[in-house]
Parts: C-alpha cells; sequence; structure tokens
C-alpha cells in the first residue's frame, strides 16, 4: 500500500485533490467489498483491487485517463489535452495524426515533443485489459515511479 501511496503522490499535483484521494484511497484499502462490488471491473480480492482502485482514483480525480484501444488518435488527444489543463501545462503539438497511427505511437509522439517542452512525460499505466490508461507526470519522478510499481511506464 506504501507505494501505491508514493505513486499517488507523484501524479496528484493539487494538494487539495490529494487530500481527498489519500482518504478514498484508505478506505479503499479498510473496505474492500465496498470498492469491489461498486467496480465496473469485474475484479475480485485475489486480483490487485489496491491498484486498480488507486488509478480509478486517477482517472476519478481527471489525473489519469482510459481510453479503449480501438478509439482514434483524436479521441486520445482530446483527454489528453485535460490532463495538460488539469496540471496548468501549456501544451502545443506539431503531431500530424492519420487514420493509421495506434494510440501508443502517438503517446510516444507525445513524449518526445514534451522533451523539447520541459519536465512532464506522459506515463502509461497498466490494467490487464485491453484499454490505455494515461496518465502525465513529472520525469523527476519517474525512476522512483518505476522502482515502486513496474506496471507505470513511459511510453
Amino acid at each position: 500500500m506504501e507505494n501505491y501511496v508514493k505513486i499517488l503522490k507523484s501524479f496528484v499535483s493539487d494538494p487539495i485533490d490529494y487530500q481527498k484521494v489519500e482518504k478514498e484511497f484508505d478506505n479503499l484499502h479498510d473496505l474492500p467489498d465496498k470498492y469491489i462490488e461498486h467496480s465496473n471491473r469485474l475484479i475480485s480480492k485475489s486480483d490487485d483491487f489496491l491498484w486498480i482502485g488507486m488509478v480509478d482514483l486517477l482517472i476519478k480525480y481527471g489525473y489519469a485517463f482510459e481510453v479503449d484501444w480501438k478509439e482514434d488518435c483524436e479521441v486520445a488527444e482530446e483527454l489528453l489535452s485535460k490532463l495538460f489543463a488539469k496540471h496548468n501545462i501549456q501544451y502545443t503539438s506539431d503531431i500530424t495524426i492519420n487514420q493509421d497511427m495506434e494510440l501508443d505511437e502517438y503517446f510516444s509522439l507525445v513524449n518526445k515533443e514534451l522533451i523539447k517542452q520541459g519536465s512532464y512525460r506522459v506515463y502509461a499505466m497498466e490494467i490487464a485489459s485491453d484499454s490505455y490508461v494515461v496518465a502525465l507526470g513529472n520525469i523527476d519522478y519517474f525512476l522512483n515511479i518505476v522502482d515502486l510499481d513496474a506496471r507505470v511506464d513511459l511510453y
């Protein structure tokens, strides 16, 4: 649980949001049956419900988003723009999206642009699903985050 709290701290930039997320995460830890019962993910206690719950909290508070693998890059671009706004980051893109572009390719291209523009990067969060969960975080936390859990990585 401690590692998940550190990951949450790395992605949740607003202190007020973090207090809410931390409280909900503690409740999730203390009352897993309630979370599992109301989750749309069809998980059980044998699954890593804390990991899934942590990811769901990031999504709920706007620090991550989930997009189906079949979506086009324009949808991902729109969702990603909301992450930039959440972090108060000015981001402009020169990426030309074509119909054949896969989402992971798009996110990799965004990271290449972000290298030139600042310290934030697009992270992938694995949830054993055919959808993508994407978060935006500071690159300074990268080594710490991936050391905490291998299910988080850069695109």
